[in-house]
C-alpha cells in the first residue's frame, strides 16, 4: 500500500466530521517525559497518550479538538462511541498473520476493504466500522495475535498523525471508502468479539461498577505502592470484577502512572485480557475498598454489590433511580481525575 504525499501536519484531521467522531487532543509526535527507573533517568515517549486523565468521559468538542491539534502541531485520537468500533492491526505484535486468521474465520462475510480505513506509521492499520451501541466487545481473542477490536473507553491515532517512534505519518488507507461513510460490522465478526454478560457462576458484586466511576476510585491510590507483583495483581483481578471486565483501560491509565511502568500499556492490556476466562471469583470489590482505606480515601469506597443484588431478598421490589446525567458525570469525572498535562 503507498502513502499518499502529506500537505502538512494534522491536514487530515480536517478530513474527520466533527459531527460524526469523537476527536480527543493527545501529546504532540516528540513530547516525551524524564522518570527515574532503577537509579537512571529514562525518556518516555508520550506522542500515543491522551493530554487528559479524564479523557475516557471528558466532553470534548471535536471542531474544536481539530483546530487546537492542527494549530499545536499534536497528536488527535479518534475516541469510537458507543455505535462505533475500530480493528487495530498490530504487525510488531503478529497482526497480519491474526488478522488473515480473522478474515480466513469470517469468510466471505467479511471484505476489509468495505470500510474506511487508516494505515498506521508503524505499516499497521486502523479499519472503521459501526455497531449496536448494546453490544460490549472484548479487546482480544485467543487464536488473533496483533489484533484488538476498540469500542467505548479505547482510542486510536488518527490519520494527519505522527508516529512517535518511526517519525511516519498516518495516512487514510487508499482504495477504502472515505472515512466518513461508515458500513456495519459483520454479524459473524460481532459474534465472535461480543462479550457476554456475567456468568451466573459469578459471586454477587461483580459488573456493578462503571468505569467512569472506577477510575475515580483509583486516583485514590498511588500506583508506586503496588509495585510488588501480588499486590497489583489482586487489585487487577478486583477491578476485573467490579466493572465485568469494562474497566481495561482505566486500570491501564492508572497503572502506568508509575514511572516504572510508564511505557507498559501494551503489557498491562494483555495481562487485563487474560483475565477475561478466568472470572475472578475470589477476588472482588473489597480488596480495592481495604486498599483505599488504608490510604484515607474512604470517600472513594466501592459498593460491593449493585443495589439490585443487595436488595434481592426484600419483600419490597426494587426500583432503580434514575440514571445520572451525561453532564452530572462530566462534572465529578473532571472534579475527582482530570488534570491537564501542559
Amino acid at each position: 500500500m503507498g502513502r499518499r504525499k502529506s500537505i502538512g501536519f494534522g491536514a487530515d484531521f480536517k478530513r474527520y466530521d466533527p459531527h460524526l467522531w469523537d476527536a480527543i487532543p493527545l501529546f504532540r509526535p516528540n513530547e516525551t517525559r524524564k522518570i527515574e527507573r532503577g537509579g537512571e533517568s529514562v525518556s518516555v515517549k508520550l506522542g500515543k497518550r491522551p493530554l487528559h486523565r479524564a479523557w475516557t468521559t471528558k466532553r470534548y468538542d471535536s471542531s474544536k479538538v481539530i483546530e487546537r491539534c492542527v494549530a499545536d502541531s499534536r497528536n488527535m485520537g479518534i475516541r469510537p462511541r458507543p455505535d462505533q468500533m475500530i480493528i487495530d492491526i498490530d504487525p510488531r505484535h503478529g497482526g497480519d498473520e491474526g488478522f488473515a486468521e480473522l478474515c480466513e474465520t469470517l469468510g466471505a462475510n467479511f471484505d476489509y476493504k468495505q470500510y474506511g480505513g487508516v494505515l498506521t506509521g508503524s505499516g499497521g492499520r486502523h479499519l472503521y466500522m459501526t455497531k449496536p451501541a448494546a453490544i460490549e466487545l472484548l479487546d482480544t481473542i485467543e487464536g488473533y495475535p496483533g489484533v484488538e477490536f476498540k469500542g467505548t473507553g479505547r482510542q486510536c491515532l488518527a490519520a494527519g498523525c505522527v508516529h512517535p517512534e518511526t517519525g511516519k505519518p498516518y495516512t487514510f488507507l487508499k482504495n477504502h471508502p472515505d472515512i466518513n461513510v461508515l458500513r456495519p460490522a459483520p454479524k459473524a465478526l460481532l459474534r465472535l468479539i461480543r462479550r457476554e454478560p456475567r456468568p451466573l457462576s459469578w459471586s454477587k458484586g461483580g459488573g456493578h461498577v462503571k468505569p467512569h466511576r472506577l477510575a475515580m476510585s483509583l486516583a485514590g491510590l498511588d500506583p508506586e505502592k503496588f509495585r510488588a507483583h501480588e499486590d497489583w495483581l489482586q487489585l487487577m483481578m478486583a477491578c476485573h470484577h467490579a466493572t465485568g471486565g469494562a474497566g481495561r483501560q482505566e486500570f491501564v491509565e492508572w497503572s502506568i502512572g508509575d514511572p516504572e511502568y510508564a511505557d507498559a500499556a501494551k503489557e498491562i492490556s494483555l495481562r487485563w485480557d487474560s483475565l477475561h476466562a478466568k472470572y475472578n471469583a475470589g477476588v472482588k470489590v473489597g480488596t480495592l475498598n481495604r486498599h483505599l482505606a488504608r490510604a484515607g480515601r474512604l470517600d472513594l469506597l466501592l459498593p460491593t454489590c449493585s443495589a439490585a443484588d443487595a436488595f434481592a431478598d426484600s419483600p419490597i421490589p426494587f426500583k432503580p433511580e434514575p440514571q445520572w446525567s451525561a453532564d452530572a458525570l462530566q462534572y465529578f469525572a473532571e472534579r475527582f481525575i482530570d488534570d491537564e498535562v501542559a
